[in-house]
């Protein structure tokens, strides 16, 4: 393609495949910790044209394809910081760290230490230098990292102070623009703001559709933020947008992100539909390709599949004792706990309820919901605290059950939820007939 052909007049070689670009990251990465991240500072004057072009190109082709080909932007990121040490650019190599960090941050919570000491090197970095990009980098890879391990209240500031410098002080930076607004916005659904969600997609579509952004319009109209629709009782409306946005990408050409998302999207407007069959059976499709792809390194995209399947399975699970589909259910609530992020606790416990529901313990799933609501308040995430409640009323099955149980809609219409039943069943699936 033209693509590879004008990385290798750069000098640059596109790996072939997954499995290659996870090859050449991890040689890159062992010569990174071999050889450290000193370097001796020159100016950018100093650093060869020729030279200044690949980093850059390193650096793009690492930050656009870490949204759909983690796998291969990874390997460019890494290659690009190696090169930047070399020159010694202070803010080249104050960038590269940032989104090295983002990447580190991908595998898991468990790398937080070594994610935020990258960044905390970086932001020393990109004062000095004096950079707006690169401080707005920095912004935008912490608000990255707390998304990927399920922080979501840490998002807003970093993601709306990354977004400013953006928008304010730096030209040319549109995929770290479109970003940091999926970030803030994503932020916005779990934390429960959909009023203030919903207020603001129209004006972020609005300018992907004049920019012609298809990067932009998928990220805005798939995945969780379908959210935003379901809220507003829309369905139909979720369902034919995500429609458009993949209208110029043909699915189950390619297992990717993009994938992902437009799975996530789909699975939550069948929940709300009560039509949850067809996307269970591609559930378990997508679970053997993200068992194959470089994905499953991502923990974001595990939790993402295991708190998706998990609800797909319970809506999807006979009433009764002991089916099969009930222990898969238990089976995928404990890996969603097991992955460890603040976000996979609460999200585990409620659906370890909805099984109980089904199976008729109501005495369990009154307890798991009510754990939930409890871990999901002490986060923030207020939608999903309602739903926990509101499950936990049901189950209750008595006059103080059902006061509860409306007590939650309520919360829930205040929130911006004009069907809170409805909605309750996408998220905390089990407890209606």
């Amino acid at each position: 393609s033209t693509f590879k052909n004008v990385l290798a007049e750069l000098g640059l070689r596109y790996p072939d495949s997954e499995d290659s670009a996870v090859r050449s990251r991890i040689l890159r990465r062992v010569w990174l910790r071999f050889r450290g991240f000193e370097f001796r500072p020159k100016d950018e004057s100093a650093v060869a044209d020729s030279e200044r072009v690949r980093i850059d190109v390193c650096w793009s082709v690492g930050l656009g394809l870490g949204t759909v080909d983690p796998a291969r932007g990874a390997d460019f990121q890494t290659q690009g910081l190696l090169r930047a040490l070399s020159e010694g650019d202070s803010y080249r190599i104050a960038r590269a760290m940032a989104l090295e960090a983002a990447y580190v941050a991908a595998a898991g919570v468990n790398h937080e230490a070594s994610a935020f000491a990258l960044l905390d090197r970086a932001g020393e970095l990109a004062k000095k230098s004096g950079s707006a990009h690169a401080l707005a980098v920095i912004s935008l890879a912490r608000a990255f990292a707390f998304y990927l391990w399920g922080r979501f209240a840490d998002i807003a500031a970093h993601a709306e102070r990354a977004e400013n410098l953006f928008r304010e002080r730096c030209v040319g930076a549109q995929t770290e623009l479109d970003v940091a607004v999926l970030l803030s916005l994503r932020s916005r659904f779990f934390l429960g703001d959909l009023t203030g969600l919903r207020a603001r997609m129209p004006a972020h579509l609005r300018e992907a559709q004049e920019r012609g952004n298809l990067y932009a319009l998928y990220g805005l109209r798939t995945g969780h933020l379908v959210g935003a629709w379901l809220a507003q009782d829309d369905a139909e409306g979720a369902a034919a947008e995500i429609d458009d946005a993949t209208r110029s990408w043909v699915e189950g050409t390619a297992f990717d992100l993009r994938s992902m998302q437009g799975w996530l999207g789909r699975s939550s407007i069948a929940l709300y539909k009560n039509e949850p069959g067809p996307l269970y059976e591609q559930g378990l499709a997508m679970g053997k390709q993200l068992a194959r792809s470089a994905l499953r390194h991502v923990q974001l995209e595990r939790v993402d599949y295991l708190w998706t399947m998990g609800r797909l399975a319970v809506a999807t699970c006979p009433r009764g004792e002991a089916t099969p589909r009930a222990k898969e259910v238990l089976s995928l609530a404990h890996k969603l706990a097991k992955e460890g992020s603040t976000f996979t606790e609460p999200a585990a416990a409620l659906i370890e309820a909805g099984a109980a529901a089904r199976r008729g313990d109501a005495k369990t799933a009154a307890r798991r919901a009510h754990e939930a609501a409890d871990l999901f308040d002490k986060l923030g995430m207020k939608a999903l605290a309602a739903v926990s409640l509101r499950a936990a009323g049901i189950a209750e099955g008595d006059a103080a059950g059902a006061t509860r149980a409306v007590d939650a809609e309520q919360a829930l219409r205040a929130l911006g939820v004009l069907k809170p039943a409805l909605f309750a069943r996408t998220y905390a699936p089990g407890f209606d007939p």
